[in-house]
């Protein structure tokens, strides 16, 4: 692959992304045994993911990585509106395989973080399998805190795998 960093935008998603995101995320879904969910799980329609699109693109909380007019990576922030909890966020990043290792992720939970922190929100929550060293050491890289981690948490090809919790406190 001759790829050239320098090319990938990094911009909010808007409701006319809808079809290419849906797209990345059947491709990336099936692609790693890393992430929740494959491209069967998704049962998301187009007019869905428009208006999850055009809500989130307010906020500024689904944000892209895009090369050569395909959506290549992704992340989110998930918030409240209730009062109590508004400042705590889940996150959820995503690469397509052949991207792994080119700095796209670093770009993206950069873009995130930076986010966060311009609209005042205090934690960053994520969860990641136990075994995904690779993305382990990503965030950990990014200052993410293990702060717990359950048993059971993934089902995979008959086989229990727990999975931590991480946070970043801004």
């Amino acid at each position: 692959m001759d790829f050239d960093k320098n090319r990938v935008i990094i911009r909010v998603a808007q409701e006319h992304d809808a079809a290419k995101v849906l797209s990345y995320l059947h491709k990336v879904g099936d692609e790693t045994e890393n992430l929740t969910f494959t491209s069967k799980d998704l049962g998301i329609t187009l007019e869905q993911e428009e208006l999850f699109l055009s809500k989130t693109s307010l906020e500024k909380s689904f944000i892209l990585a895009e090369y050569e007019n395909e959506v290549i990576g992704t992340v989110y922030i998930l918030t409240s509106k209730r009062e109590k909890i508004k400042r705590t966020v889940e996150m959820g990043i995503s690469v397509l395989k052949e991207f792994w290792g080119t700095g796209v992720s670093d770009e993206l939970i950069n873009t995130m973080i930076s986010h966060a922190i311009t609209t005042g929100v205090k934690k960053i929550n994520l969860t990641v399998r136990s075994d995904n060293v690779r993305a382990i050491r990503f965030y950990e890289k990014h200052n993410f805190v293990k702060e717990g981690e359950t048993s059971r948490m993934f089902f995979i090809n008959n086989t229990w795998i727990s999975g931590n919790f991480f946070g970043l406190e801004l």
